[in-house]
């Protein structure tokens, strides 16, 4: 027999077994594919809408932001009201008129509090691969730290707020602390849309 008919005809007998292994028609047991003739599928390409799981929608996380952002203003409006906070003035109204040089009223304040909220709990709710109650309380740990260390030496209350009061430390903790649980317990207890999967 000559060569090349004795090539073309292996060739062809691999190529059935392979197609017969690629269908499930593979009556032998015997004709299994040798493992250097496996052929090996490239993993699908996921989307990023199929890589997050379901009830991290942009509108649901901006929705969970706006609640933590009011409830928390509120419980801090009741306290300065009722003279129980010791800041001189809410840390977000002091840091809205640090950048823009100026008196602003509260509202401005109240605004730039409700920004900032919606965006870190938006970074939460989307992009945090574990989003239960220490991983929540621990995003609330590290940005009351940067409130220390940052917002009030910029405000000019000094390194964690010494400059005006030591109680500036646990004050500035207990809306931290809120933020932290109401941002795990509305992400947890929020109804999602069934079969959302953005």
């Amino acid at each position: 027999m000559r060569p090349d008919l004795q090539e073309r005809r292996e060739a062809a007998f691999v190529l059935r077994r392979v197609n017969d292994a690629q269908d499930g028609n593979n009556s032998s047991p015997q004709m299994s594919l040798p493992k250097e003739l496996k052929i090996c599928v490239p993993p699908k390409e996921l989307k990023m809408s199929e890589i997050l799981s379901p009830g991290r929608s942009w509108l649901r996380a901006t929705g969970i932001g706006l609640g933590v952002a009011v409830l928390t203003a509120i419980v801090m409006v009741i306290l300065a009201k009722i003279g129980v906070s010791p800041f001189p003035k809410p840390p977000s109204l002091a840091f809205a008129e640090t950048l823009l040089g100026r008196e602003l009223p509260l509202p401005a304040g109240l605004l730039f509090h409700t920004a900032y909220v919606i965006f870190w709990c938006v970074v939460f709710v989307r992009f945090f691969p574990q989003r239960n109650l220490k991983t929540a309380l621990g995003l609330a740990l590290a940005l009351w730290l940067v409130i220390l260390m940052v917002f009030f030496p910029l405000v000019g209350w000094g390194f964690a707020g010494l400059h005006i009061s030591p109680k500036l430390i646990p004050a500035s903790l207990l809306p931290h602390f809120l933020f932290g649980i109401l941002l795990w317990g509305l992400n947890k207890y929020l109804p999602r849309k069934p079969g959302s999967t953005a």
